[in-house]
């Protein structure tokens, strides 16, 4: 994937409706497609109102899908702050190594989401580069 680069993959072709059953999505192809080798895969909840990521990574690429309820995601695009809300189950976001991210749950309830990465988590260097986007009283950048 290219270095600060974002690619939204709607999922409305992607995934399947099963009416009362619900809906399942099948992320692998894409996440072959636009991360090769998935290394890490990571279950992520945001209490209400809360922000997560506001960073960037200098050694992978990540991918993000919404489980359940609705978020508030943003990156860095070109030097500008792009924004935009999105529901669970709509797409599969795919942020390239340097571009900043960031989510915020904008229910009342806690939100699932989850983060696909091509590099292994290591807590010794965890590759988390502080850039603030999103701030509990608006945007920052």
């Amino acid at each position: 994937m290219d270095a600060k680069k974002v690619i939204r993959v709607p999922m409305r072709d992607k995934r399947v409706d099963q009416a009362e059953r619900g809906w399942l999505a099948q992320l692998y192809p894409l996440l072959q497609e636009h991360l090769g080798n998935v290394c890490d895969i990571h279950v992520v909840t945001l209490e209400p109102g809360v922000i997560r990521g506001n960073h960037f990574h200098l050694e992978a690429d990540e991918a993000f899908f919404l489980v359940t309820g609705t978020a508030k995601m943003a990156w860095k695009e070109a030097g500008n702050c792009v924004v935009c809300e999105t529901k669970a189950g709509e797409e599969l976001v795919f942020y390239g190594r340097g571009t900043p991210h960031a989510i915020q749950n904008l229910t009342s309830s806690t939100i699932v989401g989850i983060a696909f990465s091509n590099r292994m988590f290591d807590e010794s260097n965890p590759d988390r580069h502080l850039e603030i986007l999103l701030s509990s009283s608006g945007l920052t950048n």
